[in-house]
C-alpha cells in the first residue's frame, strides 16, 4: 500500500490499540490506589461510594438526561465511627466529578470534615435538607439536573401532570401523581433551598421541578436517584408534548386509586432498585470488593 498519512494513522491506531488491551489492560485489573484527599486517604469502601455517585450523574449526562458539567449531587456516607457523613461533588463539577471531587460534609454541622477538598457546590444547602429530612440513611441520594424539558414543563410555577402513568407511579406524591414544581428563586441561594425543601419533604416527594432551574430526585441509592432523573425527564416531556397538543384537558390522567395501586406495584417491584447498606453502617463495616 503506497504510504499515507492515512495509513500512517491506521498503524499507529492498532498499536496503541493492542498496547492499550495488552499492557494496560493488566494495569486496569489491578486495584486502585487510593485517593489522597486532605488528611485523609480513601479506603476500598470510600473509593466505590465515591465511584457510585460519580457513575450515577455521568450516565444522566450519557443519556442526555443532564447538560455536560452541570448540576450536582450528594450521597449520604458513614464515617469509620458511624459518623453522619455526605459527599457533595465539588464546585463546578457536576456532572463530571470524579471521585477526587467529592466534599465530605458532616451532615449535623454542614462544615467540610476534611482541610484541603475541593470547594462544594453552591447548591450544599439545599441538597442537605433533602437527604438528610426526614431522616439520614445510608446511600441515600440527591441528584440537581438542569433537564431543559423539566424546566418547560414547570414554567407556569404550577405541578407537572402525569400524564406518564411510570414517571407518575415512581416520582408524583400528589393524588394523580403530579409532580411537585418549587418557584423560582436564585440559584445557590438559601430561598431555593427553602423553596424545594417546602415542596417536597412535607409531601414525601422524591422529585421537583425548580421553575426556570432544572430538577432535583432523591432516591435511596445513586442507581435508583438515577433512574428517577431520567424517569423525571421523561415524565416532563410527555407533559410538554400533551400540551403542545392542545389536549391537555381531554387526555387521561390516572384518579387517585390508579395512581396508589399502580405506585405500589412499581415501589414494590424487585427489579425498582437495589437496596444500599444498612442505615448507619460504618464504611469500614460494609467494606465490598475493589470496584474494577
Amino acid at each position: 500500500m503506497p504510504f499515507s498519512y492515512r495509513s500512517l494513522g491506521l498503524l499507529v491506531g492498532a498499536g496503541t490499540a493492542l498496547f492499550s488491551g495488552g499492557f494496560l489492560a493488566g494495569r486496569r485489573s489491578a486495584a486502585p490506589a487510593p485517593l489522597a484527599l486532605g488528611e485523609k486517604h480513601c479506603d476500598d469502601a470510600d473509593l466505590a461510594h465515591r465511584r457510585s455517585l460519580c457513575t450515577a450523574v455521568s450516565t444522566l449526562t450519557t443519556r442526555h438526561v443532564n447538560t455536560m458539567g452541570s448540576g450536582n449531587a450528594a450521597m449520604c456516607v458513614a464515617g469509620p465511627q458511624g459518623e453522619k457523613w455526605v459527599l457533595v461533588t465539588a464546585s463546578g463539577k457536576g456532572s463530571s466529578a470524579q471521585p477526587a471531587d467529592l466534599v465530605v460534609i458532616d451532615a449535623q454541622t454542614a462544615a467540610p470534615v476534611f482541610s484541603g477538598q475541593p470547594k462544594p457546590s453552591i447548591e450544599t444547602g439545599m441538597l442537605l435538607q433533602l437527604v438528610e429530612g426526614p431522616h439520614w440513611d445510608e446511600g441515600k441520594t440527591a441528584i440537581h439536573t438542569h433537564a431543559a424539558p423539566v424546566v418547560a414543563a414547570c414554567a407556569a410555577g404550577t405541578a407537572i401532570p402525569a400524564f406518564y402513568a411510570i414517571g407518575g407511579g415512581l416520582l408524583g406524591c400528589d393524588a394523580d401523581g403530579s409532580i411537585p414544581v418549587a418557584g423560582w428563586a436564585p440559584p445557590g441561594s438559601e430561598d431555593l433551598a427553602r423553596r424545594v425543601a417546602e415542596a417536597m419533604l412535607p409531601a414525601g416527594a422524591n422529585a421537583c421541578g425548580m421553575q426556570g432551574h432544572g430538577a432535583v430526585v432523591v432516591g435511596k441509592s445513586p442507581q435508583y436517584a438515577a433512574i428517577l432523573a431520567e424517569q423525571l425527564h421523561v415524565t416532563a416531556e410527555v407533559a410538554n408534548s400533551v400540551a403542545a397538543s392542545g389536549n391537555a384537558a381531554h387526555a387521561w390522567r390516572p384518579d387517585a386509586r390508579q395512581h396508589r395501586d399502580f405506585r405500589h406495584y412499581l415501589q414494590g417491584s424487585a427489579g425498582c432498585c437495589a437496596p444500599g447498606p444498612a442505615a448507619g453502617t460504618p464504611l469500614a463495616a460494609s467494606r465490598p470488593h475493589s470496584p474494577a
